[in-house]
């Protein structure tokens, strides 16, 4: 085989690292896509239903008249607080209670305000099913990121 017989090498063409850097950015915006997809809106923070709207019965300086009893006042304190619901694999716990959804749903309308708190182990299905029941009964929710169970443990790691 003489010298001359030799084929010449290509050098490679230009266009694969545009092949490249095209394919990497498609495949950013793919990822990023995948995580954003359950946003609803630009930006941070949520819809805005959990924003507190001031209730006019409160007394005031433009409303003298609006003053409330001792036992109202209570009322209004416990209805103040919101309900505290913990999903593990267990399922669902109010109060140290085993609930079903429509339970929590029906006991956290009366403060509009739940704090969910949720384990790895929980369903995602049980999660997802109480975040659209609160959302529809117009309960803010307020996610709690778990170090200890309800009794106050470590959770198991």
């Amino acid at each position: 085989m003489s010298p001359n017989d030799r084929r010449p090498q290509r050098a490679k063409p230009r266009r694969s690292a545009r092949r490249t850097l095209t394919l990497g950015a498609l495949l950013a915006a793919l990822v990023g896509g995948w995580l954003l997809r359950d946003c609803v809106a630009l930006g941070p923070g949520g819809d805005g239903a959990e924003i507190a709207v001031p209730d006019e019965s409160v007394q005031s300086d433009e409303n003298p008249s609006a003053a409330t009893s001792p036992e109202q006042a209570a009322n209004d304190a416990d209805a103040a607080l919101p309900c505290v619901l913990y999903l593990n694999s267990e399922g669902l716990r109010m109060d140290g209670a085993t609930v079903t959804i429509a339970e929590a749903v029906a006991a956290c309308r009366r403060s509009g305000r739940a704090e969910l708190g949720a384990t790895g182990a929980a369903r995602s299905g049980t999660y997802d099913e109480l975040l659209r029941a609160l959302e529809q009964a117009g309960v803010g929710v307020q996610l709690e990121n778990l170090l200890e169970g309800p009794d106050g443990q470590p959770l198991p790691r």
